[in-house]
């Protein structure tokens, strides 16, 4: 959940006469064109998903079409989303070599979120203060929260593994039966009972009886995100995109036919993964066909996605504190989410703005 330079397919400024100042324009967008925007577009997805998922599920209660399609769509491929672009960061930095330290400070960062903004939703939501004690050993779960434990868990995997798994980039057949082999185990553990160790199971394996995100059954996603970078641009065509998406899309509704079939999130059914990857790669589908100004709107959405559920969590339950628990009309709930999403927009001009200022002060 950052930001993401590519080490490929980036512009260059070329030489050409004019004053300092259209060279100083060009060279920072030449800066600001240093991003994979389609990742960029993918998390911006799953963050306008997920203001819409908690503002509809704390104040609109009427499940009726299209903010009840929103809900689902945000609960069931947000962290899918969110999971695939983390990953993929990781799988950039693993070839060159991780900063250790710094990457430890960013996932300590993330933690640190986790235990404030799980303090303030479980005081907002509950009406009472939580145990400190059960929160910071995850025997409690704040709600709104609790999936950022998959992103610090995540990340301290691929830092343990990265670099061994970074060599594995050519070799396909052994990376799909490395995701299938950590699924499987994953859904055999999560059926057994750990005792006091429970939440650790949930965590890292998955629980029928608690809400996390277990890293290893996700890990078909994770790991097709830390590989994404090191595939070919032929291979993530659009017509490659629409053959993964529409290869996800039947592929689970075969399943559900036979009796590996099953919709259930905790932890993830083989159709809720691969539901996941039919989101990713419809995500960056439409990213390669969407107008400049969608795209322009969704990536800067995206890029401070850490700000930016910070932003979007405490806002939200804010609200939701203020006017308690009241059902609304489908209209309002939905202005209030685009006011969210837009005040994220303004967020990102802002902080984009004082790094160009900041650039040409220096």
């Amino acid at each position: 959940m950052e930001k993401i330079k590519i080490k490929k397919n980036i512009s260059v400024v070329p030489s050409e006469k004019g004053n300092d100042r259209n060279k100083e324009n060009l060279n920072t967008k030449a800066i600001i064109s240093q991003r994979d925007h389609s990742i960029d577009f993918a998390r911006g997805i799953a963050i306008i998903l997920m203001v819409f998922t908690h503002v509809n599920g704390l104040m609109y209660f009427e499940p009726k079409a299209p903010l009840d399609w929103i809900t689902f769509a945000g609960a069931t491929v947000c962290f899918s989303l969110f999971l695939f672009c983390f990953s993929y960061v990781y799988g950039m930095k693993a070839e060159k070599g991780y900063h250790y330290f710094k990457e430890i400070m960013r996932i300590l960062l993330i933690l640190l979120v986790y235990f404030i903004l799980g303090f303030i939703a479980y005081f907002f939501l509950h009406g009472e203060i939580v145990n400190i004690v059960k929160l910071i050993t995850f025997q409690v779960f704040p709600e709104f929260t609790e999936f950022l434990i998959a992103f610090v868990l995540t990340g301290l995997l691929f830092l343990l593994i990265g670099k061994y798994l970074v060599k594995l980039k050519k070799y396909t057949k052994t990376i799909i039966t490395v995701a299938i082999i950590s699924y499987v185990l994953a859904i055999f553990l999560s059926k057994l009972d750990f005792g006091i160790f429970n939440n650790l199971k949930a965590l890292t394996f998955g629980d029928t009886n608690i809400h996390a995100f277990p890293i290893f059954a996700y890990m078909p996603i994770a790991l097709l995100g830390f590989f994404w970078s090191h595939i070919e641009e032929t291979y993530k065509s659009k017509i490659s995109l629409i053959v993964i998406a529409l290869f996800s899309f039947f592929s689970l509704t075969i399943i559900n036919t036979t009796v590996l079939g099953g919709w259930y999130r905790w932890p993830p059914s083989i159709s809720f993964i691969l539901w996941g990857v039919f989101a990713v790669a419809l995500s960056i589908f439409c990213y390669k066909i969407s107008p400049m100004i969608v795209k322009d709107i969704i990536t800067r959405i995206g890029r401070h996605s850490l700000s930016a559920f910070i932003i979007s969590t405490i806002s939200i339950i804010g609200v939701y504190y203020i006017v308690g628990w009241t059902q609304y009309p489908a209209y309002f709930v939905f202005i209030l989410s685009l006011c969210n999403l837009g005040f994220l927009y303004i967020y990102d001009l802002l902080v984009e703005g004082i790094k160009i200022n900041s650039r040409k002060i220096h």
